[in-house]
Parts: structure tokens; sequence; C-alpha cells
């Protein structure tokens, strides 16, 4: 197993090793952290349309997105604003709500919604591939509730009427949710069901406010309902809260501080973060938007123009969007210590085909010219530079031998030409024009 970790860790160090005579910035696409390495992979692509929600199973195998279509998008908001009488009909797909297989890198579609859905909201359940989500036409004041399998499989509730918003909070140790629900009265209710739509009972009273939910507590927030002066302003303070737990049904009061997520202790091994930040391009330009992944030390670019990036938790996968366009770069995982370890093989390797070639040139210019070789101390770079098949060859070479005729030394085979030094060692080229590698303290 080891053996072939570093099989693989060599192979995927092939382009570093080249990528290091070229730039001092060669991890651009692998980022060591802690005991891991992550290499960051080709993108895969999922599909095209604007993000409205994008998330990843609790398993990290497959990715929700919900997506709208840019040109309908477009249309719709100017025929908002378009005083003159729109054509009747079918109304225009708008978006979509898809899943992405991180194993297979194929991606179906779950539910299709068009410009009169004013509201699609998508979740996970608990179990990795099972997803609920909500549509709501807010001109009938109507919301539906799906859920579905990863495979497409999809139950539907029939339509809440008078409804005039919705939310789901998926339970985080459980397959179950909570749908809260606000009617146009202004009433609330908040029920929990599961992926076959079975609902328990009512967890809100009739003249309660939901505030929130708390997913590490399993707790629903609400808060007695305040009336409102003509401005819409509450005319009194809220000075108490209730938690229901969704799982046993209890309540208790709350202060204002405990209506928080309570506080996570400082974690000793932070996870890699996403970043972005503007960078300029040009003075017509304007600015790119890029998305990297940093960990304490080093960070890893995801692309180069993108509004929105998202990895799972397990980091085998970020997910990105970029120019209209839903891709995906796949991460792969190899302990440290095996990485540091083909990154030194990458580098040995590296360095003993510079020698080989740095050799190989030598003795072409010693039957040039007598016999002779050049030594230290001469100006042997200049002259030496016709003979390298890349004048890079020859940087950090550091030359050793002293000069003179090949044919007068004893042994070849063992005066040494010149040095590469490499971070766990260095190699030695020979004036017969073979090489050999040195570790450290030796």
């Amino acid at each position: 197993m080891v053996r072939r970790i570093l099989v693989l860790g060599a192979l995927l160090l092939a382009p570093l090793a080249t990528a290091q005579q070229r730039s001092q910035s060669s991890t651009n696409w692998i980022l060591p952290f802690k005991e891991t390495a992550l290499f960051f992979l080709p993108a895969k692509y999922v599909s095209e349309g604007d993000i409205k929600e994008m998330l990843w199973s609790q398993d990290g195998k497959f990715l929700l997105v919900n997506r709208t279509s840019r040109p309908i998008t477009r249309e719709v908001l100017e025929a908002q604003f378009n005083p003159s009488p729109q054509p009747t009909g079918i109304p225009k797909l708008e978006g979509e709500i898809l899943v992405w297989n991180l194993a297979s890198s194929k991606t179906w579609s779950i539910k299709k919604y068009d410009a009169t859905t004013t509201q699609a909201t998508a979740q996970w359940l608990g179990n990795s591939n099972t997803l609920t989500f909500c549509l709501s036409r807010q001109k009938e004041a109507v919301s539906q509730l799906f859920t579905s399998t990863a495979d497409g499989s999809v139950r539907e509730l029939p339509p809440f009427t008078q409804c005039a918003e919705t939310s789901i909070h998926p339970l985080k140790n459980s397959a179950d949710a909570v749908l809260a629900m606000k009617s146009i009265e202004g009433t609330y209710s908040v029920r929990r069901f599961n992926a076959s739509l079975q609902f328990g009972p009512e967890l809100s009273q009739p003249r309660e406010a939901f505030v929130r939910f708390i997913h590490d507590r399993d707790e629903a927030v609400l808060s007695p309902l305040v009336p409102m002066d003509e401005q819409g302003k509450p005319q009194t303070e809220v000075a108490s809260y209730r938690g229901v737990n969704v799982l046993t049904g209890k309540s208790r009061a709350l202060t204002i501080d405990q209506t928080e997520p309570p506080i996570a202790p400082p974690d000793a091994d932070p996870a890699p973060k996403i970043i972005s930040r503007e960078m300029s391009v040009n003075m017509t330009g304007g600015a790119t938007r890029i998305v990297m992944m940093q960990s304490e030390k080093e960070s890893v670019l995801i692309s180069g123009d993108a509004t929105l990036a998202l990895a799972n938790d397990q980091l085998t996968a970020v997910a990105f969007q970029t120019q209209g366009v839903i891709l995906v770069r796949p991460i792969a995982r190899v302990p440290l210590i095996l990485f540091e370890r083909a990154k030194e093989e990458a580098e040995k390797t590296l360095l003993m085909e510079r020698a080989k070639e740095v050799a190989k040139g030598f003795a072409i210019y010693a039957q040039d010219h007598h016999d002779t070789m050049l030594g230290a101390g001469s100006n042997w770079k200049a002259e030496m530079q016709p003979y390298m098949r890349t004048a890079s060859l020859l940087d950090d070479f550091v030359l050793a031998f002293p000069g003179g005729v090949v044919s007068s030394l004893e042994k070849p085979s063992e005066t040494v030409l010149g040095y590469f030094y490499g971070k766990s060692g260095r190699v030695a080229a020979y004036v017969d024009g073979t090489v050999r590698w040195i570790p450290n303290g030796k």
C-alpha cells in the first residue's frame, strides 16, 4: 500500500518537478496541511446557470445545485418593468434543482420550475442521498414540499395554501427536518417531517413566531407574536423566548443569549478555508475575483474568476461557479509523510536527470577541445552554454572539477565534476558521465 501511494505521489509530482525549473511558486495545485496533503485535480463539469443554492450531502458524495437560467431570469425582470402587455402562455423554464455525483461525474435533474415560482429552497436531509425542497408561488400564496432520493425519485405533498414564507431546517443527526411556515395572516406553523413526508405534532403555539433553528441543540426557537404599529415596527420588546426540542417535544424558557447558537471551542486542527479576493486585471478590464483554498501558510488557486465556492466536509472536492458555469475540482488526499517522501523522490529524479545532461555536455565539450574539460574559476558557464540543451540546465550547478585533460585522470569515475544540491541530499556528477545520489549526512 505504501509503495502504491509513493508511486501515485511520484506521478502527481512529475509536473511539479518540471515547474520548479520555471517558477518558485510550484505548489499552486498541492496543499500540504498538518498530517495530509491535498491534490487538486482537473475540474469536472456540473451545469450551466446561476447558482441560487449549492450544498454537499453529508457524506460528500453528492452535490445539490439549485440553479436558474440567466437569459430567462433577465426576461422575467424586464417583463416586470415593461408596461406593455406580455403574451400569455406557458411560462418559460426559469430554474432547476440538480444533483451531481462525485463518483460518476454525472448530473441529473430532480425538479424543474418556471417563472411563476418566486421561492425555491432546497436542503439535504440527514441521510446522505435524500434531499428536500420547497417551491412557493407568491401570487397564489401557495407552497409545495418535495423530498427526493439523489437518483430523482420524488415524493410531493399537496400544496399549502395561504403560505407567505417557508424554510426548511434539516436535523443534524437524523434523516428528518423541520418545516417552518408563515401564513399571509402572520401565524406560524412549525412541524417535524421525514423523507416520506410524514409530519409530527405541531411544535408552535398559535400566537408564536418562529425565530431560528439551532442545529447543535435540535431546538426550534420561538417568541411571542408582538403587535405592530402603522409603520410595521413592534410596539413592545420581546422579553421571553421558548425553545422546543423537535426530537422530544419538550420546551423550556430561554434568555436572549440562549437563542444564539453555542460558540464552538477553538479547533486545534482547523480545516483549510476557502477565501476570495479581487485582483485588478488591467485598466479597462476591471477586477476579477479569485477563489483559493488556504491553510495556515499556503494556498491553492481554485478559480481565477469565481463567484462562489464550496468544499465538502470530507475535503474530497470543491464546487464553484465561474462565468455562468458550475464546476467541481475533485481532491485527492495523501498522508503528508508519504507526500514529503514522494516530493523528495521527485526532486532526486529531477536533479539526477539534470546532472546527467550537464555531465554529457562537459564530455562533448572535451571532445571538441582536445580532451580538456573546463574547471572552476574560469568563465565556464558562458563557454558551456552552447553544449547545454537549455540555458537553465547550469543554474545552481556547483562546478568542483579544477579543469584539465580527462585522459590524464587515474579514476575518472571517482573524480567529481560538480554537484546539484536538494533538500534531502545532493547529486554528484563525475567526469566519466556517471551520477550518484548522496543523502544528507553522508
